[in-house]
């Protein structure tokens, strides 16, 4: 079995194990808060994060480190860069958000009226944060980004990459309402991941654009400053359909000026030295560099590297065809109500 094979089939197990744990939590009684708490810790902990840490160590064999592109030595400017992505990206979610569930509700579909957490002291915002910023910021990156690359490292055209990795996500989710905007933040996590060949600056933005979600939840219930200051924001960028457009098409702008100079730096790190692999390349790279018989010169053998064939890609098959149902589920769900 190929690399490809067994990442995609490592993907599988989480999109299944979401849709189990959807089940079976709903069966549990729990409090509303004790309820998503306990769903994030089983979700991203143990289905994101033990179960395919430990399978692509002893199964694909493989550095864990590498594996998830865990680098660490990437441009210390690109984690300042990330901070600001995260910031221009929330406005951008957020527009899209409002543009994606107009259509939404134009096609019929209503929401339930789930009170969602309920913010009875501080320890509820650390809890929040931590199930809804901190877990998935972590576990949601390891294994869209860092596993989702191994998945389709075989694939050269990075911008099909982007797409597709960008798509998992916002399928991923599982619920029709998320599908836009999760769509649209994969894709930018995806080409930080590409072009850093680092999932932390991605981790950064995640949490950020989750947190600031969640301290809007709790200054809303609190009733507080920042609630007062966020409603004058969102009038401002918010107050009608045409102010949405206006700040999607200038927080997107804003953020390709800044994915550029992410790809920027990131080249310009590698120019200074800091290869992604080894100079020297063996079979099967695509260069290889063997002694001449004869003479003190090197001969260079050009070696075409096979594209993955596609019954190597029959569990992500799999997961895609069962995150389409899931989320079709979710809309029609909602078409009924």
């Amino acid at each position: 079995m190929s690399k490809t094979f067994k990442t995609c089939a490592i993907f599988f197990f989480t999109a299944v194990w979401l849709v189990v744990m959807r089940i079976v939590i709903g069966e549990v009684t729990f409090s509303d808060n004790v309820s998503d708490w306990v769903f994030s810790a089983l979700v991203q902990i143990f289905g994101m994060g033990v179960v395919p840490v430990v399978l692509y160590k002893f199964w694909v064999r493989e550095s864990v480190i590498k594996g998830f592109s865990l680098n660490i030595r990437i441009n210390p400017l690109l984690y300042l860069l990330a901070i600001v992505i995260g910031l221009v990206l929330h406005f951008a979610i957020r527009s899209f958000s409002i543009l994606w569930q107009n259509v939404v509700f134009l096609l019929g579909y209503t929401p339930t009226n789930s009170g969602g957490t309920i913010y009875s002291g501080p320890e509820v915002l650390v809890m929040s944060l931590l199930c809804t910023a901190v877990l998935p910021g972590i576990f949601e990156e390891l294994t869209y980004r860092g596993l989702g690359k191994q998945m389709l490292s075989k694939v050269k055209n990075e911008k099909v990459v982007i797409i597709v990795m960008g798509l998992l996500f916002g399928l991923g989710h599982q619920f029709i309402l998320q599908t836009g905007y999760a769509f649209l933040a994969g894709c930018v996590f995806a080409f930080l991941a590409i072009k850093t060949r680092s999932i932390l600056p991605g981790m950064i933005i995640h949490f950020i654009n989750n947190a600031l979600s969640v301290i809007s939840e709790y200054s809303e219930q609190r009733n507080n400053a920042y609630h007062a200051f966020e409603k004058g924001v969102d009038a401002l960028l918010y107050g009608s359909m045409g102010k949405v457009a206006i700040t999607l098409v200038a927080s997107v702008a804003v953020l390709v000026l800044l994915l550029l100079l992410v790809k920027k730096l990131s080249s310009k790190k590698m120019d200074d030295g800091e290869k992604e692999e080894e100079t020297t390349v063996f079979f099967p790279k695509t260069t290889q560099y063997v002694d001449e018989l004869f003479g003190s010169g090197f001969s260079e053998i050009k070696v075409v590297q096979k594209s993955a064939a596609w019954y190597e890609y029959a569990f992500l098959y799999g997961a895609i065809a069962l995150m389409v149902i899931t989320t079709y589920f979710s809309f029609a769900w909602g078409l009924m109500r």
